[in-house]
């Protein structure tokens, strides 16, 4: 009769607790606070973007739509006030979306939700634009180093060059 090899009850413990703690770490790293899978919400479905935005848009015609709602992640590496109303948000993007940066963005995409504080006096087209624009569309702008999913048109600023999210729909913290 062969001889049957048993492991040593100490090495299955030890499978049995490098078993759990890879499961663990695979769980956390896939799965959210929410107990959903991490990205499910945000990329199962297309984005939505307000269309609406559009007519806020002062002097849209300096915008080329390249598409007209777009979704990215990154992180944001710094926030102006423009005298427009808008906000002049510089984002790093995440890897897998920096092919949409051209070289006049210097590696960050500019993000502009529009109408979102007073429009300075000498800014009567941008004032034009913003007559009407609805309270509830201001958007709360997370702090710089945040990262950030933003959804928005994306086009290409004639005027500067560059690659921008405008305008902006949603800009919301990552977990």
């Amino acid at each position: 009769m062969a001889k049957r090899f048993r492991i040593p009850l100490f090495a299955r413990v030890i499978f049995l607790v490098a078993g759990i703690l890879l499961f663990l770490m695979v769980a956390a790293l896939c799965y959210g606070e929410e107990g959903v899978l991490r990205d499910a919400q945000r990329n199962e479905q297309p984005p939505v973007c307000d269309a609406e935005l559009w007519k806020y848009v002062y002097n849209p015609s300096r915008l080329e739509i390249k598409n007209p709602c777009i979704r990215v992640t990154g992180e944001i590496r710094s926030i102006r006030k423009e005298k427009d109303g808008d906000y002049h948000i510089l984002i790093r993007l995440d890897p897998k979306f920096r092919h949409l940066l051209n070289k006049t963005n210097g590696g960050l995409l500019v993000v502009e939700p529009v109408c979102q504080i007073k429009v300075g006096r000498e800014r009567q087209n941008a004032k034009d634009a913003c007559r009407g624009f609805p309270k509830s569309k201001i958007t709360d702008i997370p702090e710089g180093g945040t990262r950030v999913v933003i959804t928005g048109s994306y086009v290409l600023d004639l005027h500067h060059g560059w690659m921008e999210i405008h305008p902006a729909t949603i800009i919301a913290p990552l977990q």
